[in-house]
């Protein structure tokens, strides 16, 4: 059907390190820093959409230079294309890792109810390998409910793999735009994307078709696309 051929799929790196102030973390960055980078790299390879490079071939190909820039969450060298064997890298930094704990005494009672909640934050960048340029910069943050009869091990998890399933959809959605990829006579629409790209069951998008490019008259830079309107297309 024309699929995309396993050697045709953009190779990336996950540089993912620990940087800025770690203040508001409340438990062991050690512990938390390397479950995050693990759960981005396993939810990429569930979306057999990239070739994820080894951690340890990562590590390799990053030079000092780069290294210490991801570290302190600095600009990236313009000699990121160094970076051989990746077409992007997602690097960034966790601010606060925060898991609390909520006490509640009803009133005229002696019962006790415990609650716990975690969230996560921090920033995400992705950028092309070969060019240097930032293709995608956000901040990325995340609140979860957590069973308080859970270790820290398993809340630690939970935290980072919701954290981790933010950062692909923002990836998916910077690598891989959701197209129309055919029309029926029914009036159905085909897009190349599902459950990867964050949609759901009854939501509703706007298809448009792209036209002419749209051109800075003064420095003939591209600023955009033409876009006209096709319709509403009903998640099914």
């Amino acid at each position: 059907k024309g699929a995309q051929s396993q050697t045709d799929l953009p190779r990336i790196a996950i540089g993912f390190m620990k940087s800025g102030s770690s203040a508001s973390t409340t438990i062991n960055a050690n512990k938390h820093i390397p479950a995050t980078t693990d759960s981005i790299i396993s939810r990429l390879s569930q979306t057999k959409r990239f070739i994820v490079i080894d951690r340890q071939e990562v590590d390799q190909l990053l030079e000092e230079q780069t290294a210490q820039a991801l570290q302190e969450n600095r600009e990236l060298p313009s000699a990121l294309g160094d970076l051989e064997g990746a077409d992007y890298l997602v690097y960034g930094s966790l601010a606060s890792f925060n898991i609390k704990e909520r006490t509640t005494k009803l009133s005229g009672s002696n019962q006790i109810f415990k609650s716990r909640s975690g969230q996560l934050e921090g920033n995400v960048r992705i950028v092309d390998a070969n060019s240097g340029e930032v293709i995608e910069s956000r901040k990325v943050s995340v609140f979860e409910k957590i069973d308080p009869n859970d270790s820290e091990v398993r809340s630690i998890a939970l935290l980072a793999d919701a954290y981790a399933e933010q950062v692909v959809l923002n990836l998916m959605n910077a690598i891989y735009p959701i197209k129309v990829a055919h029309f029926v006579a029914d009036g159905t629409a085909y897009i190349n994307r599902g459950s990867d790209g964050g949609l759901f069951v009854g939501e509703t998008l706007t298809a448009y078709r792209l036209g002419e490019a749209v051109i800075d008259p003064d420095t003939g830079l591209q600023l955009g696309w033409v876009e006209s309107l096709l319709g509403e297309v009903l998640v099914t």
